[in-house]
């Protein structure tokens, strides 16, 4: 598990300074129903013979590879920022740290 912070002060593009974003975990987009690979599996479907292209049974990553989107909170432009395979993400608004017990 991942903590990351609700802001973070990185650099703006657009302002050409440091300003404070806010993060939020980015989403998948839609997928395109007129890209070239959807277009072929389309085509292939299409008639008789069932199934053409065989279907993925077995779950191969464990993680994937998650992308934080950054808003600038002075002029609202938008960036996405990668981080490494995790399975879970929490953006929170406080550090967490480990309490250490003495014996």
């Amino acid at each position: 598990m991942v903590l990351f912070p609700k802001t973070k002060r990185v650099y703006c593009t657009k302002c050409k300074s440091h300003q404070i974003h806010k993060v939020s975990l980015a989403k998948k987009s839609k997928e395109s129903g007129k890209a070239q690979g959807r277009r072929r599996y389309d085509r292939k479907q299409k008639g008789h013979g069932g199934q053409t292209k065989p279907k993925l049974k077995k779950k191969i990553k464990q993680t994937k590879k998650l992308q934080v989107k950054l808003t600038c909170s002075k002029c609202r432009k938008n960036r996405i920022n990668k981080i490494s395979r995790t399975k879970r993400l929490e953006i929170s608004s406080e550090k967490k740290t480990k309490s250490v017990t003495q014996w």
